[in-house]
């Protein structure tokens, strides 16, 4: 990532579209190896920070998005699901993602995302992923605010489908137990 960021930042698009075009065709012999038991593929992209995207969005769609369309197309062929995962603020990609056949986002980040307009404007289009702050509730919180955070969750993006509840991306290895076990027992619970 840091070299394609350094490459768009001097210009360089030679070397950018170099750097992609590999990765794209290692990607692309990737997905025609999955087997026809594997029902989603699970791309692992990292587009973004707190903030927003580190590209910008021009440059996301001028070199990214025509591959990942390749990429996304590949899989579907297959019959697989398309899963995307990126950390941070990416609200202004979800149009691109859902024009691309994206099924399923990964992560929901309430952090730093407006979940409840993001659930409103593209809820009906794109399964959203997780929810519970890695960032907030599950390091720093109790179980019953873990317990809140979950129910609040699965009110807002669970209502009409389309949600997967679960932590916004890894869990810090000092979160107290307790709130991890509570979070567990909260995704294989019935009634929460």
């Amino acid at each position: 990532m840091q070299d394609l960021l350094m490459g768009m930042a001097l210009g360089n698009r030679g070397f950018i579209n170099k750097m992609l075009d590999s990765a794209l065709e290692f990607i692309l012999g990737v997905i025609e190896q999955i087997p026809p038991y594997i029902d989603g593929v699970w791309f692992l992209e990292d587009w973004a920070g707190q903030d927003g995207l580190f590209m910008g969005l021009e440059s996301w769609r001028t070199f990214l998005k025509p591959r990942l369309k390749e990429m996304y197309v590949a899989a579907k062929k297959k019959g697989d699901l398309v899963i995307s995962h990126t950390d941070g603020n990416i609200t202004e990609l979800y149009p691109d993602l859902i024009e691309l056949g994206v099924d399923i986002t990964d992560p929901t980040q309430p952090e730093v995302m407006d979940l409840e307009f993001i659930k409103k404007e593209y809820g009906k289009d794109i399964v959203l992923f997780e929810g519970l702050g890695c960032q907030s509730t599950i390091p720093l919180g109790t179980p019953e605010d873990v317990v809140r955070e979950a129910r609040a969750a699965l009110k807002l993006l669970g209502r009409d489908g389309k949600y997967l509840l679960g932590p916004s991306g890894s869990i810090p290895t000092d979160a107290p137990i307790e709130n991890v076990i509570t979070l567990i027992e909260l995704c294989k619970s019935q009634d929460i």
